[in-house]
């Protein structure tokens, strides 16, 4: 009998309460191994190594408030990673006489001016903190609507890059673990989602903006820009918002899973050039099957009312930003995994890095599942793959231990996090 046989989505939802019961885990990630990801460098990982101790240490004033909008209203093109705009980020206060608000910010980036509640406010901006005075203070229970103007020189969570292979130039935004903030004010906590948010992108008439959620809108100015206005009104964590900017060609396909009442839309962003499209669209069609054997067995799609999508990034691998993954390419695997990932990293997200096998444990395990559409012997392949890396750290364990916890290496060990971890679920 088949793995896929032999475990059913009851199986599933009660290991995963479980799971969140026992740890307190709610769950994500991004791979630094060879395979299936080619994107372990020690640069990389030296520069998450120091931004994760960073954020251990966050400013405890950061706890002050719970999270409720982001709007980002941003100017971006595709020939540079500066960025231009606003974000209006909208908080609960959690305590009386709460005076004083806290984003964390790239210090690269210039702020103009802060306007909370419709006034203008004093602000210091340093080492990656931005503090914002209020006149009045405020009391717990109170909504508070922030306005920060902001641009510049995008810290290393917005990058422009040529794909080599396309030779296609792109602007796109990677925020795990703590990078959100090197392109946009936020508050980098795991356990502190935004209720919803808005992505609006101004870049030239022949780009493409892409972000999260549904496409509500799209402007044309006279001066030769085009704005497109993305709504998401799902819990996010904010390091699975995201943009990217190039010359996209869309092509867009519809499940219906068994069961469900109306189809899922599948958003795909390739390159706009003649041979693209051609190239990968049978890849991306399997998105399908694989969709649906992952609602068979995980429960229904958790963004149903938005959508799923794919766009084209020149970085290898892949990010499951929510509702709209970025792809190195069409590798059945990787969109396997990445799909895996709505469930396991979006839809429930882990409440610490340390947790973070939960994330890629669920979703490797997800890639073993579809391989059972290729045939058994795929499968079979692809399961003593994983129990071999597995075994090669016999001692290491998938929860990543308090010593480790600012170590990105051990946290996105492909051993460990991804491979041990699907091992334990099968």
């Amino acid at each position: 009998m088949t793995l896929v046989k032999q475990i059913g989505r009851p199986w599933v939802c009660r290991l995963l309460l479980l799971l969140i019961a026992v740890s307190g885990t709610k769950v994500r990630a991004q791979e630094l191994v060879a395979y299936p990801f080619e994107e372990s460098t020690l640069a990389a990982q030296q520069r998450n190594k120091t931004s994760i101790a960073k954020r251990l240490n966050s400013n405890p004033l950061l706890d002050d408030y719970d999270l409720k909008f982001y709007g980002l209203d941003v100017e971006v093109d595709n020939q540079s990673d500066q960025i231009w705009g606003s974000t209006t980020i909208l908080v609960e206060v959690r305590k009386n006489a709460f005076s004083t608000l806290v984003f964390e910010l790239h210090h690269a980036l210039v702020v103009e001016r802060v306007v909370v509640d419709g006034a203008e406010m004093s602000f210091t901006h340093s080492n990656d903190e931005l503090y914002v005075e209020l006149s009045t203070h405020r009391d717990s229970g109170t909504l508070v609507s922030a306005q920060v103007y902001y641009g510049g020189q995008s810290g290393e969570g917005m990058v422009m890059e040529t794909d080599d292979e396309w030779g296609a130039p792109v602007t796109y935004t990677s925020s795990e673990p703590f990078y959100s903030k090197d392109w946009f004010p936020c508050k980098q906590d795991l356990t502190d989602k935004a209720d919803s948010v808005y992505v609006f992108i101004t870049t030239d008439y022949e780009l493409m903006g892409v972000s999260n959620g549904i496409l509500a809108a799209t402007t044309y100015f006279p001066n030769g820009k085009v704005r497109y206005e993305w709504k998401s009104n799902y819990p996010i964590d904010y390091y699975l918002i995201s943009i990217a900017v190039a010359d996209y060609y869309e092509y867009n396909l519809e499940v219906q899973p068994a069961g469900t009442s109306s189809p899922i839309f599948i958003q795909n962003f390739v390159y706009d050039i003649p041979t693209c499209l051609d190239t990968y669209r049978e890849q991306i069609d399997v998105t399908i099957p694989i969709m649906e054997v992952f609602c068979d067995h995980f429960g229904p799609y958790p963004f149903r009312e938005e959508k799923y999508g794919h766009y084209l990034w020149p970085r290898g691998g892949g990010m499951e930003h929510q509702t709209m993954t970025g792809m190195g390419n069409f590798e059945f695997y990787l969109v396997a995994h990445e799909l895996g990932h709505p469930w396991f990293g979006n839809y429930v997200t882990c409440a610490t890095w340390q947790d973070i096998w939960i994330n890629e444990g669920f979703a490797t395990f997800a890639g073993y599942l579809a391989t059972e559409i290729l045939g058994p012997e795929y499968a079979d392949g692809e399961r003593e793959y994983r129990f071999d890396r597995a075994l090669r750290e016999p001692d290491g364990s998938v929860y990543v231990p308090e010593e480790d916890a600012d170590n990105a290496s051990r946290i996105f060990n492909g051993n460990l996090s991804y491979n041990k971890g699907m091992a334990l679920l099968y």
